[in-house]
C-alpha cells in the first residue's frame, strides 16, 4: 500500500507502531533537512527504541523492510 500524503503516512506509521506496542512520536529536539524528526518509543517503558526519522524515511523503511511490524527485542534496540 503506497500512501502519498504525509498525513496518511503518519497515520499509517502510528497505527503500525500501536499494533506492536510502540509509539511513533515527534522529537522536538531534532530536525533533518528542515523536516521534523520522529522517534519510536516503547509504549510500556517509555524508552526510546529508535530515532532520527522523518515521516518519509520511516515510511519507506517500513515498506521495504518491515522494521516496525516485524517487532523488536531488547537486543535489537541498537539495530533499529
Amino acid at each position: 500500500m503506497l500512501l502519498t500524503t504525509q498525513k496518511d503516512r503518519l497515520k499509517y506509521l502510528r497505527k503500525v507502531c500501536k499494533e506492536n506496542g510502540l509509539v511513533f512520536k515527534k522529537d522536538d529536539n531534532y530536525w533533518l533537512s528542515d523536516k521534523a524528526c520522529y522517534m519510536i518509543v516503547d509504549r510500556e517503558t517509555g524508552e526510546k527504541v529508535s530515532s532520527y526519522y522523518t515521516i518519509d524515511s520511516a515510511y519507506l523503511n517500513e515498506m521495504n523492510t518491515g522494521f516496525i511490524s516485524s517487532g523488536y527485542s531488547e537486543n535489537d534496540v541498537d539495530y533499529l
